[in-house]
């Protein structure tokens, strides 16, 4: 699940420069923290957080992050990098869903359940 080679048609120079310097992060055990990474490609931790974020959403790149021994982004290459990005949104989500129950004062469930109603068409 190597990435695909890249043009840099429709990149910003920001997106061109973390995803080439991504390239030799490949797999979660070669995962490169963001502040190193911030630094390699000249960009602020909050603007880095931004680029990955866009060429998630809108290039689909294949870039997981882990908070775990080897901490920082990665490009996923495999099935165990993929479950691996998705144990640690999970994660994220539920840590958030957490958040929302306290301050609305209601359980778990309501939240996931008003967020579930908030999908459905």
């Amino acid at each position: 699940m190597t990435a695909a080679p890249l043009s840099s048609a429709g990149y910003s120079l920001e997106e061109l420069r973390v995803i080439r310097r991504l390239a030799s992060c490949q797999g979660q055990a070669k995962a490169i923290p963001m502040i190193d990474l911030a630094a390699s490609v000249h960009l602020s931790t909050r603007a880095l957080q931004r680029v990955v974020a866009h060429l998630i959403a809108e290039h689909a790149a294949p870039i997981g992050s882990s908070t775990g021994e080897a901490h920082g982004y990665y490009l996923v290459e495999d099935a165990a990098d993929v479950e691996a990005a998705c144990a640690q949104l999970r994660h994220r989500i539920i840590h958030l869903a957490q958040r929302m129950a306290t301050l609305k004062r209601i359980s778990l469930a309501e939240v996931f359940g008003q967020l579930k109603l908030r999908l459905d068409p």
